[in-house]
């Protein structure tokens, strides 16, 4: 027994100089995704034993006259999740403030509606907070700020999506020349720019549908491979999305006016569509479907059930194109595989007799959730 608790102190001790080994530090500028403009972070504080996001919204006086904040353990306050799916739960909110004056220190009951001050002039209320979680685990390269359990995918709530952990950026300065950024622009309906090196969170394009990837088991944020560069395109697979039946891969393409002109995207019925090749084998697993094909955010195929789908480049400027590219489910065991566009020893363009433009993604890791 005496062993037995002389070991459960040294794992504590142990566990107790991991958590003193993280650094402190403030990120000034965090860099994350939102569904409007009306809602940022100002900072992030790393601290021994917690993270601290200092949140602020803006609350139009005409249309909404409150807003509710609800304290932890209830299943409407703020959260934490990665994108395996783990949750950190708020412990504590703290010093709200509208328009700058501190109204609660510390939020102790269930709920607390405050009232914007819509008998102000001025257009918007302003409300600020602090959401305090737990020390996040070191090495996680992302988290998104949910308002609400299960809201993850709800457009009308205050989600900041993919925010970026690790990183030590901006002054004090930086943080408060935000906040005068975000409210003047808020004030007089107007987007100013941020100055150089002082980062506005990025709004969740339309290129992405977020009810797409629910349910899934893992989603690879930053997916690790390789591609040729040819004609100063820049192809990517953005994510790949991993189901319990299903691969998905899904890709986007920027081209210039410069280069190939058009592009053709095969669906499972042609000769020229994507499969995939396991790199440590000869397995080879063929297209099932390509769906939510966009061009330059617009949506003009939710399945591709025609052969192929012609896009023709924007010759005034940038193109954008993507689409999702879905597999049966790989077995775990493939660890790498490269997506090849079509058997590409038989195409051909005829009027230059030379081998067309393809994309493919070579090296590509898979992920066993």
């Amino acid at each position: 027994m005496r062993i037995g608790k002389f070991f459960i102190w040294i794992l504590f001790g142990l566990s107790c100089s991991i958590i003193q080994a993280q650094e402190n530090y403030l990120d000034y500028y965090p860099s994350y995704k939102t569904w409007n403009t009306h809602y940022q972070i100002d900072k992030i504080e790393f601290k021994d034993s917690s993270t601290i996001i200092y949140f602020r919204f803006a609350k139009e006086n005409k249309k909404e006259t409150s807003y509710t904040f609800y304290a932890p353990k209830s299943k409407k306050a703020f959260l934490l999740e990665n994108s395996r799916n783990e949750k950190f739960l708020l412990k504590a909110i703290k010093n709200i403030q509208i328009n700058g004056i501190t109204k609660i220190d510390e939020l102790k009951t269930e709920s607390k509606e405050l009232t914007a001050f819509v008998e102000n002039e001025a257009t918007y209320t302003f409300f600020a907070c602090e959401l305090h979680f737990e020390r996040l685990p070191e090495g996680m390269p992302k988290v998104s700020l949910i308002e609400g359990e299960g809201f993850l995918y709800n457009k009308d709530k205050l989600n900041c999506l993919d925010i970026r952990l690790n990183e030590k950026a901006g002054t004090p300065v930086i943080a408060s020349k935000r906040i005068e950024i975000f409210e003047s622009n808020c004030l007089t309906k107007k987007s100013e720019s941020y100055p150089e090196r002082i980062v506005a969170p990025r709004m969740i394009g339309e290129d992405i549908d977020m009810k797409l990837f629910e349910g899934a088991l893992f989603i690879d944020e930053e997916p690790s491979y390789k591609v040729p560069d040819y004609y100063n395109l820049k192809d990517q697979i953005y994510k790949i999305i991993y189901t319990k039946t299903e691969t998905i891969f899904f890709l986007r393409f920027y081209a210039n006016t410069r280069g190939i002109r058009h592009i053709n995207i095969y669906n499972t019925l042609n000769e020229n569509a994507w499969y995939l090749k396991n790199m440590n084998g000869k397995e080879r697993y063929s297209l099932k479907a390509v769906t939510q094909i966009r061009v330059n955010d617009q949506l003009k195929h939710e399945i591709l059930d025609e052969k192929e789908y012609r896009i023709v480049y924007n010759k005034y400027g940038v193109t954008k194109v993507t689409c999702l590219v879905h597999f049966d489910r790989l077995p775990n065991k493939v660890k790498k595989v490269n997506l090849i566009e079509g058997d590409q020893q038989k195409v051909i363009d005829k009027k230059t007799k030379s081998r067309r433009r393809y994309f493919n993604f070579q090296n590509v890791k898979m992920q066993v959730p």
